[in-house]
């Protein structure tokens, strides 16, 4: 099953089991416009640009139903979720890494935020380990601590050839959509 964030579409829930046949099975209207889809544990949290976050329980792909949903007050375009805590780019002309609390999926819980770059450079973003990964095109990837949530830290910049396109992260590595090396990868624990 494949979880499909569709514009003003909603969310769509799409079976792969015949890969040449694709089949929709199930989808929930939601008001906005859903950028990004992340699921964990029976739960999709989708971006919805219009500046929210919107929480929906799938664990009945058939039936899917919303939970809830958190205002950002900017606008959504990337979600990443590890745990119990959500990282979401947004920007209005400035681009931002909010930090969420999803302990209570129909009550998400902003923490806090922290400025990332210029609004429209972020491509993707991943979290592994407490630390968020951020595509930021020319500006390559960066690195944030998210030990203190209400203030997201960078640590570092860089690591690529060239732009930053997207990111996932892996247990040692993340692996960088690298617009001059193909892709890049970026060992986390090299000091």
């Amino acid at each position: 099953v494949v979880d499909v964030a569709d514009g003003r579409g909603g969310r769509k829930v799409v079976s792969v089991a015949n890969a040449s046949a694709p089949a929709q099975v199930g989808s929930v209207a939601l008001s906005g416009i859903q950028r990004d889809v992340a699921v964990q544990g029976g739960v999709a949290y989708l971006a919805d640009q219009m500046g929210r976050l919107v929480t929906v329980d799938v664990a009945t792909p058939t039936a899917p139903r919303q939970l809830g949903a958190v205002t950002i007050g900017r606008y959504a375009y990337g979600v990443a979720v590890e745990g119990t805590r959500a990282v979401m780019y947004s920007a209005d002309s400035t681009a931002y890494l909010d930090v969420l609390d999803l302990a209570t999926p129909a009550t998400p819980v902003v923490l806090g935020s922290g400025a990332g770059g210029a609004a429209g450079g972020i491509k993707g973003l991943a979290v592994r380990g407490g630390r968020a990964f951020v595509a930021s095109a020319a500006q390559r990837i960066r690195v944030y601590s998210l030990a203190t949530p209400s203030a997201p830290t960078q640590l570092g910049i860089g690591y690529t050839v060239g732009a930053a396109n997207d990111v996932a992260a892996g247990s040692g590595a993340a692996f960088v959509a690298d617009a001059a090396a193909g892709i890049a990868i970026v060992d986390l624990y090299a000091n």
